[in-house]
């Protein structure tokens, strides 16, 4: 059985290849462009919003400074402690001041006296932070301390007779439930980071990533157990301390390729259609051509 070749030099076939290999280039020339367009739109507005929980958690660590400083000064002129610290009744100072810790919801009360700490509620922390000077802001902890880093704030307690009996810092521990909470409040995920090593974050997985280097970009891309994340790093202290907010965009990467699979699929269907249709014309235009050409052939042969 002779098989049916195309003669791709008659005019009908060079018409059909020709509206189908225009169709083809008509449908890529208008949905590649859409498809390249709708997810760098995608892409912007997922950047755009790591960079709104960028902003919002930076106000978020100045209202937390801002608050423990009021705290600690709320705390130093409370009447109570003042008369317990001048009878000298640390026992009762120390039920105090976790009544004061559990209600303020701080992480740390610590009374200190002349350089040695009288009374403390809350988690533990270095007993020689009170022969320190210590100053409102970030803390870091020496290495087998845990928690490692804090924010902490002091105020001097006035005594009888004008001058200083003491100090009391206040203060609130960067770790695992911070990063929660700042999570929670920014829509992001957060995590703390010293000298580039996580050490707090609202994903326990995140901990187990580690950056041999301190994270200078403002920007970063991850994968975290097979989802990818847009993140935004900024500085909190000069010391190495960043904190880092991330955005998981496996959602975003999904709806892209259904994007990219629906457009495509509708781009098919259309140049199909198309093909159809112009190799349709072709033919009811070309088969009176072929038929002339016949009888102009038979008519030269006389």
């Amino acid at each position: 059985m002779r098989r049916w070749i195309p003669d791709l030099r008659s005019l009908p076939v060079q018409m059909i290849l020709s509206s189908v290999a225009l169709v083809l280039l008509t449908a890529a020339a208008v949905g590649w462009p859409a498809i390249l367009l709708i997810s760098e739109q995608l892409d912007r507005q997922a950047w755009a919003q790591v960079e709104q929980g960028s902003l919002a958690a930076q106000s978020l660590y100045e209202a937390s400074q801002s608050e423990l400083q009021s705290l600690s000064m709320l705390t130093a002129q409370r009447p109570t402690l003042r008369e317990l610290l001048a009878e000298e009744e640390y026992n009762a100072l120390s039920v105090y001041l976790r009544t004061l810790q559990q209600g303020s919801g701080l992480d740390l009360v610590l009374v200190c006296g002349a350089d040695q700490a009288l009374a403390q509620a809350g988690l533990a922390i270095p007993a020689e932070l009170c022969a320190e000077e210590v100053a409102d802001g970030f803390y870091e902890a020496p290495a087998h301390a845990v928690p490692r880093l804090w924010i902490l704030a002091a105020h001097a307690i006035d005594g009888e007779v004008g001058g200083p009996a003491g100090s009391v810092i206040v203060g609130r521990a960067l770790n695992d439930g911070f990063a929660a909470q700042m999570s929670a409040q920014t829509g992001l995920e957060h995590t703390v980071l010293l000298n580039g090593q996580p050490v707090a974050a609202s994903l326990p997985l995140r901990r187990e990533v580690q950056h041999p280097v301190p994270r200078a970009a403002s920007r970063q891309t991850y994968d975290l157990d097979g989802h990818p994340y847009y993140a935004a790093v900024f500085s909190l202290s000069a010391a190495g301390l960043q904190a880092e907010v991330s955005l998981d965009v496996s959602g975003i990467a999904v709806t892209q390729r259904r994007l990219v699979r629906t457009l495509a699929s509708m781009i098919l269907v259309v140049a199909v259609i198309a093909s159809v249709l112009g190799i349709y014309l072709a033919r009811r235009i070309g088969r009176p051509l072929s038929r002339l050409a016949e009888a102009a052939g038979v008519m030269s042969k006389g």
